[in-house]
């Protein structure tokens, strides 16, 4: 355009996957919606890496922290930007990945799947992966601040391990005040002086895209390599993270279906459910083995079941502790 902007016509044709492959309960009704993959999605996705491309190219922005030059900050993006990639990828179900259900009931949504990892930017081992997702009747955003805020994640011990974190470095790289990424001192009573721990944090959030919040742990050396300006695509990273989408109440949806397929009326679900929430996607990595060729062990995969279980019980016991203003709005019950 002649005013340097761009404009942007994006129009999405979907098909919805068939019976060879079916959908998980908890997501058709965000699938059917468009929601996951519409051209809305798509655009504000578009919106989100254009805001962290000038942020990566801008060279005028003072961040906070032991970042000195902007060859550190842009190897700490590139770091960042690889985890945020790697996670994305190892948690889909779109790739060749075989993934096994631990459960046969339909609410269980944990899946795990193995892979065994020789190159380079990732743990070499046998590396065991597990993912759930469930609807929670909360606000995405609420739920996505409880997550994207180390301090409030700390009062989760299952994500905390029983330390606190501390900012040592922050770039900003969109409008959100939450869309950054971190470098964060874990403060751990094993750690010392001479044993110190980091954990590389990117979170991204965007009123139509969803949020992301993902982290992995990382050595000093490695960050000494990257704020020196040297190439960090060999640094081994195994992110784990969230992943948070606005949704409607899967149930009201079928309710309200089931009821205007026989032609009598029915309330949107329980009157006492909210309308809407969000999905909130776990997902775990954890080193099984460092021996490529290794089994895998039935209480590695007993061991992470458990954590991602864990997780999702503390996360949403957290956000009922809150109270009701992290709560969407309440369903609204048919009239009599």
């Amino acid at each position: 355009m002649p005013n340097g902007y761009s404009s942007v016509v994006w129009v999405e044709h979907t098909e919805i996957v068939g019976e060879e492959k079916p959908l998980h309960q908890v997501f058709k009704d965000y699938v059917a919606s468009g929601s996951a993959f519409g051209a809305t999605r798509w655009v504000s996705l578009l919106q989100r890496q254009c805001e962290r491309l000038a942020s990566e190219l801008a060279r005028n922005i003072a961040d906070l922290g032991v970042i000195r030059t902007p060859e550190a900050r842009t190897n700490m993006m590139k770091l960042s930007q690889r985890m945020i990639t790697s996670f994305s990828a190892n948690i889909s179900a779109s790739g060749s990945q075989s993934w096994t259900s631990l459960s046969e009931t339909t609410e269980d949504t944990i899946r795990v799947t193995t892979r065994k990892n020789t190159d380079p930017g990732q743990p070499s081992g046998v590396i065991l992966t597990a993912v759930s997702t469930s609807w929670l009747p909360f606000n995405h955003q609420k739920v996505f601040e409880l997550l994207a805020d180390e301090q409030q994640r700390c009062q989760l011990e299952i994500m905390s391990s029983g330390g606190s974190l501390h900012e040592v470095a922050h770039i900003a790289n969109g409008s959100h005040p939450k869309n950054c990424i971190s470098l964060l001192r874990i403060n751990a009573a094993s750690n010392s002086s001479q044993n110190v721990e980091l954990m590389l944090q990117e979170s991204s959030t965007h009123p139509d895209g969803g949020s992301l919040v993902v982290f992995a742990t990382v050595d000093v050396d490695a960050i000494q390599v990257t704020m020196s300006g040297e190439d960090p695509s060999y640094i081994p990273l195994l992110p784990l993270g969230f992943a948070i989408f606005p949704a409607a109440n899967p149930s009201a949806a079928a309710t309200s279906a089931a009821g205007s397929g026989d032609g009598q009326s029915s309330p949107a679900g329980n009157a006492d459910e909210p309308a809407s929430g969000c999905l909130l996607t776990v997902g775990m990595q954890v080193l099984a083995s460092a021996v490529p060729s290794a089994k895998l062990n039935l209480s590695s995969v007993t061991a992470i079941n458990s954590h991602v279980c864990n997780a999702v019980h503390q996360i949403t016991a957290a956000l009922k502790g809150a109270g009701a203003s992290g709560a969407a709005e309440p369903a609204a019950a048919a009239s009599e």
